[in-house]
């Protein structure tokens, strides 16, 4: 079965599911953004430093959860009020930690070796944070869940989504961080959206 994805329409949903909540998703940017100004002004004040990294990790959490439910349909989720629903517990964010770092450090031995093999792993594993938060398994299961979705021709779909990503935030960054309120939600709308309909692709193959 052939996987096709069109990220033009994508992108429509997207700013659709934006623009019918523009408050809550420019309200959880802005947070986001405040985490990311206050990263690289306190570098030098490290337990103010390590408080916020933590912070931004949580929220790094809520982002999918928001993102999973504005893609699912889940409008009554898109709100203030339901911002508890999405907030992780101790396990999931020790979980989500664990999953960043190895990562990471896949991806930086990837960089180290040779760019292309760094570039291989990040989109390989690009989707291990979104699949854990999506299906709540082991770190080892969200990994390989990632690994086994962005496989064959579907590699360069992901890729040409992440790209797409990387020039919506730095879009966004240009404009002294404003734009960010718009394009950062837009960035993870489309990458979740290409999540889900991997998602859906796979287990319709698993029951062939």
């Amino acid at each position: 079965m052939k996987f096709n994805f069109s990220i033009r329409t994508a992108l429509k949903q997207s700013w659709q599911t934006f623009i019918a909540h523009p408050a809550f998703f420019g309200g959880l940017a802005f947070v986001m953004i405040i985490f990311n100004l206050f990263t690289t002004s306190h570098n030098h004040n490290i337990p103010l430093l390590i408080v916020v990294i933590i912070a931004a990790v949580l929220w790094s959490y809520v982002w999918i959860s928001v993102s999973l439910a504005a893609v699912d349909g889940k409008h009554d989720l898109l709100n203030f009020k339901s911002l508890s629903v999405h907030m992780p517990n101790m396990r999931q964010f020790v979980m989500i930690i664990a999953i960043g770092l190895i990562v990471g450090a896949t991806v930086a031995v990837g960089f180290v070796l040779l760019i292309i093999p760094g570039i291989y792993f990040i989109t390989r594993l690009a989707f291990a944070n979104i699949a854990y938060v999506d299906r709540q398994g082991s770190v080892k299961a969200s990994l390989s869940y990632s690994w086994h979705l962005v496989k064959g021709n579907i590699f360069w779909t992901v890729f040409l989504v992440l790209l797409i990503e990387i020039v919506l935030i730095i879009l966004g960054s240009v404009t002294l961080m404003i734009g960010l309120l718009l394009t950062y939600p837009l960035a993870m709308l489309l990458v979740t959206h290409l999540y889900r309909a991997l998602d859906i692709h796979h287990k319709k193959l698993a029951k062939q």
